[in-house]
């Protein structure tokens, strides 16, 4: 293993440790500018002329924490495919491999939230989860592609 794959395990290890910790917490306390922000961002597409585009996240106008889901398990995607890339996988396999990963380890965060108190477990959270670990590996996969493209046109054109 390679250390930049040791230091995404490590990272990836220590991010599962705080979502665990927050999971834990009885009364968690969400950064008020962070929760603040995104219901502002909520509200001017409410009022938008596109609000077409943002139709599939109507369900987050009601709930904004769910963003703050997305956004904390988007991260959590990125460092599990880096991490999982890192140790010898192909790219499609550190795919999936990271996105079942993601969702199982939000499943294991919800049941461990039926155990806190003033907690509950929710298929709600549980897919606003699964959606961040989806975004991040869809940002892997057009990274990779985009790459792929770039370096076939440049091979042409060196080439000629």
């Amino acid at each position: 293993m390679r250390p930049a794959s040791k230091v995404c395990l490590l990272l990836t290890v220590l991010y599962a440790l705080m979502i665990f910790y927050l999971s834990s917490l009885s009364d968690p306390k969400v950064p008020g500018v962070g929760l603040k922000l995104v219901e502002h961002l909520i509200r001017s597409m409410q009022h938008s002329d596109y609000l077409v585009v943002f139709a599939p996240f109507y369900p987050l106008l009601k709930k904004p924490d769910k963003v703050l889901h997305i956004l904390l398990y988007f991260g959590f995607g990125i460092l599990l495919f880096l991490t999982l890339k890192g140790t010898g996988k192909t790219q499609g396999m550190a795919l999936v491999l990271a996105f079942f990963l993601g969702v199982l380890y939000g499943a294991s965060d919800e049941f461990h939230q039926m155990f806190v108190a003033g907690r509950t477990a929710s298929a709600m959270d549980l897919t606003a989860d699964a959606a961040g670990v989806l975004l991040a590996q869809a940002l892997a996969l057009a990274v990779y592609m985009l790459t792929t493209v770039y370096s076939y046109i440049y091979a042409r054109f060196r080439s000629v």
